[in-house]
């Protein structure tokens, strides 16, 4: 019987197929590899997502200040008569973030609610001219993180002091 004939190989098919085993990847490099490629990827996810979180917040707290500073600076343009007459200052009121262009009574986005209180000075040794003056606190309140499962309820609060012969009489020489 005669025995296949067997080749015989020649440096360059030794070196090529060595070659080509010392150029391949193993399992393990490729693992790491997609694992170090993954978490790149939900970490530049992750921290997108909480810049757009954080950045929504910060919109929603200006908005809010931007209301309180608005009901504040209109206060301070009433005469005195108007600040004490019961009812002329509304106490509550109640703002949108976005409100809708078209109809902006019906509002969309944000809801603040605020209210106004006006009431005398409280301190513990009041000077001569505490009569003449008021303090003014606007609180206001909103939910965020609606639709993210999670609504958070967030208050802030301004004050300030409104005198009897204040700016208002120079203003509209009341």
């Amino acid at each position: 019987m005669q025995q296949p004939r067997q080749r015989k190989e020649g440096p360059a098919v030794v070196r090529a197929r060595r070659r080509s085993s010392e150029n391949a990847y193993t399992l393990a490099e490729v693992s790491v590899a997609t694992l170090l490629l993954s978490t790149l990827v939900v970490s530049l996810y992750a921290g997108m997502s909480a810049g757009l979180a954080y950045t929504a917040m910060v919109r929603e707290e200006l908005r809010a200040t931007q209301v309180m500073l608005e009901r504040l600076e209109g206060i301070r343009l009433y005469n005195w008569d108007q600040i004490n007459s019961n009812g002329f200052v509304p106490p509550t009121f109640t703002a949108y973030y976005f409100p809708n262009p078209t109809n902006p009574a019906t509002g969309s986005g944000v809801l603040y609610t605020g209210s106004i209180t006006i009431r005398p000075v409280s301190w513990n040794n009041p000077p001569p001219y505490a009569d003449h003056l008021r303090e003014v606190v606007v609180r206001i309140g909103w939910q965020t993180g609606l639709g993210q499962g999670r609504p958070q309820v967030r208050e802030r609060e301004m004050r300030t002091l409104v005198s009897r012969y204040g700016l208002q009489n120079y203003i509209f020489n009341n």
